[in-house]
């Protein structure tokens, strides 16, 4: 009988160019190599195949944004000198196709003290949340829709988000913090006057009427005069 061999191999991989040119490949995932003559091994991308391409996706390029944009920080905007080292720490970023932990280097004002008078922390302007608005809006959803325990098992279910965090307290957190920043967004909104476009024409009716005194009461008549100005 023919030996048929293992079956076709796959691997993804991703390439990232820089500002400065150059250009970096990386390998993501990859998997294949089953019997080629089987009908019993998955037909493409299985849901866990697509769960760890995603994860391997959005961990190089956060890394790689990051890096860039800490490089660039790092230059002062003023005399163009580097900003001496302070500290190398690491900083998490959750989304919803992983959890990524990134070098977060911290940078000391730069010797001119004009541009940054302060530490600098690139990594914290990038992600001041430490999530991206994607994740904190799907989680928020989904914590309304849905017992957040349950919604951290249908998210675990098709995303990337990992299994190290109590995910159901995540949600709640997250589903609170947006339902109060829409509350503040819609107490804002009432409180602005809205602009009044400017009228075409002005319609002004005044009217007047004489008023009896009550016999016996004083004695006194009076005159009541109303008026009504509308735009259109």
């Amino acid at each position: 009988m023919e030996d048929q061999g293992a079956g076709m191999e796959w691997r993804v991989t991703i390439e990232l160019s820089g500002a400065d040119g150059t250009k970096r490949t990386h390998e993501v995932a990859r998997g294949g190599g089953a019997d080629p003559l089987s009908t019993f091994d998955p037909l493409g991308l299985t849901l866990d195949d697509g769960k760890l391409l995603l994860a391997g996706v959005q961990r190089r390029l956060v890394e790689a944004r990051v890096a860039e944009y800490s490089a660039l920080r790092r230059r002062c905007s003023h005399c163009r000198s580097l900003r001496p080292l302070k500290d190398a720490r690491t900083r998490r970023l959750n989304s919803l196709f992983g959890t990524v932990e990134v070098p977060a280097p911290r940078f000391k004002p730069c010797r001119c003290a004009i541009a940054v008078r302060s530490t600098l922390s690139p990594a914290s302007e990038l992600m001041p949340d430490r999530c991206t608005p994607e994740y904190e809006r799907t989680l928020a959803k989904m914590g309304a829709w849905l017992p957040y325990r349950r919604a951290r098992r249908f998210l675990s279910e098709f995303f990337p988000i990992g299994d190290d965090l109590p995910w159901h307290e995540t949600i709640r957190r997250r589903t609170a913090k947006v339902g109060a920043a829409l509350e503040r967004e819609t107490l804002s909104r009432a409180k602005t006057p809205r602009a009044v476009p400017p009228a075409e024409t002005m319609t002004v009716s005044i009217d007047a009427g004489h008023v009896r005194a009550v016999r016996g009461h004083l004695g006194r008549t009076f005159e009541v005069m109303a008026a009504r100005a509308s735009v259109a």
